[in-house]
């Protein structure tokens, strides 16, 4: 099944986030740093980020990619990651549905985490423990998130059960 990301839902899941962790964070050098790290007026390191959050989870789903329906080459919007994955037989519209945005919130997750690292390198300093600990919480949320997805992936199809009538 084909599956169209828009790296535009994501960007925003990414600006949300960046929002709320600005409005739990105390006045300092932390809340400074993590201001501008997603300029809307200057999206290219942010898409960037994206694409390669991208790639690395269709490395991470490799085993489920179908190479016997092949993606265009270049797809009619260029804000679209595509990729095909085989989905178990007894898969549902709505299963896919829910795969597809467990896939954007994967992609936001490792996006937002390897920024905050990022800040960290150049700017150790108090402010760096709050950014690690956050950067931690989004590493464990796109783990755990990637795991259900290979789970829902290798779910096995339901048996023919033949319902008798008496």
């Amino acid at each position: 099944m084909l599956f169209s990301l828009s790296s535009t839902l994501i960007a925003d899941i990414i600006h949300a986030y960046s929002a709320l962790e600005l409005l739990s964070l105390p006045d300092g050098e932390a809340r400074v740093l993590l201001a501008p790290l997603f300029d809307k007026e200057h999206p290219e390191p942010l898409r960037l980020m994206i694409e390669n959050s991208f790639s690395e989870l269709t490395l991470d789903l490799l085993p489920f990619i179908d190479n016997d329906d092949p993606i265009p080459a270049e797809p009619a919007d260029p804000q679209l990651l595509q990729l095909n994955l085989r989905l178990p037989v007894s898969s549902s519209a709505s299963l896919a549905t829910h795969l597809r945005r467990r896939m954007e919130m994967i992609i936001a997750d490792r996006v937002f985490e390897t920024a905050l690292n990022l800040l960290v390198i150049p700017n150790m300093s108090d402010s760096s423990a709050a950014l690690l600990t956050i950067a931690e919480n989004y590493r464990q949320h796109h783990t755990a998130s990637l795991s259900t997805l290979l789970s829902a992936l290798r779910s096995p199809a339901r048996p023919f059960v033949r319902k008798r009538g008496y």
